[in-house]
């Protein structure tokens, strides 16, 4: 079986129409035809039912779609990691991040990047955990900046802090905790103002479960289509508490609003740097070593990035 005969099983199963799947692959309708008889012939089953008017997969095709498509996508990353290493690395990176958690020790890990290494480009975009890693996967992204657990299955992680909660305030309502850290207990009867779960899953999970295990069943009120700045602008204009990740207030000052430390109770997630697991080029595991190094929590990568042997 070769990789060709797959690639022109998988656009005509997208397509389902041989001609479109010609044009898809520059290539003759007839040419097309013949590498998936080669390929029917050489499974012993039939991949596709076609008709005059219709062509559809048949359940062995619906079967193999899956499985062809992943063979496809390692060989092309593979292509890909080896077209890089021929180039000398690669010029540019493409980082991904959460809005919500960018510790303040990334932009000046960049910062010194780009006085080290004025050659290389940066490519930055914000974006929600879910097509964060779909983009990683996909080569649109490098590398992605992210909380866990999330959905990393056949990714490469490497550890990269934690991220700790701290109580949004409205300075009118503030409590007169002085030092001490607060205790969710102290503003569980407070309404708890929060973004969906879809742009921050493992921290909204671990506010939820941090609340649960004290016992507490918080009044939350969920922010459709806000964003950080909006939260704390409610937050300002009295309208509850918010718990958020703790880089925001190293980000973001918002007049009328004060920061609370949580106790050792508060809400926690770990964050981690999320790449393709392939060989990374030399510029990407500079980058990934130079962020963890500036961690002074950040644990042992789960499975530490190695250039291959020249």
């Amino acid at each position: 079986m070769e990789l060709r005969h797959l690639r022109y099983f998988v656009t005509v199963a997208e397509e389902l129409h041989f001609g479109r799947a010609a044009e898809r692959l520059h290539v003759a309708q007839p040419a097309v035809s013949e590498q998936i008889r080669r390929l029917e012939d050489e499974l012993g089953v039939r991949l596709l039912r076609r008709s005059s008017r219709v062509v559809e997969l048949t359940e062995p095709g619906r079967a193999l779609l899956d499985d062809a498509r992943r063979l496809l996508e390692q060989a092309d990353a593979a292509t890909r990691s080896l077209q890089r290493w021929r180039r000398g690395g690669q010029a540019r990176l493409r980082l991904g991040y959460l809005v919500d958690t960018v510790p303040a020790t990334l932009p000046l890990v960049l910062s010194s990047w780009r006085d080290d290494r004025p050659g290389v480009q940066f490519e930055m975009r914000a974006g929600r955990p879910a097509q964060l890693l779909a983009d990683v996967r996909s080569d649109r992204l490098d590398v992605a900046l992210i909380t866990l657990p999330a959905s990393t299955d056949g990714l490469r992680i490497t550890a990269a802090g934690e991220e700790r909660a701290v109580v949004a305030v409205g300075t009118g309502s503030s409590p007169d905790a002085g030092p001490a850290p607060l205790r969710l207990c102290d503003i569980a009867g407070a309404p708890v103002l929060t973004l969906p779960r879809e742009r921050n899953p493992g921290f909204f999970d671990a506010v939820v479960a941090a609340f649960h295990a004290g016992g507490h069943a918080p009044d939350m009120t969920v922010l459709d289509g806000g964003t950080v700045e909006h939260l704390l602008l409610e937050v300002a204009a009295g309208g509850g508490v918010a718990l958020v990740p703790a880089s925001v207030q190293d980000r973001l000052v918002t007049p009328g609003v004060t920061f609370h430390l949580l106790d050792d109770a508060g809400p926690r997630v770990a964050r981690a740097l999320v790449t393709r697991d392939e060989v990374p080029s030399a510029t990407l595991l500079e980058l990934l070593r130079r962020f963890s190094s500036a961690l002074p929590r950040a644990g042992r990568p789960r499975r530490e990035p190695e250039l291959a042997a020249a």
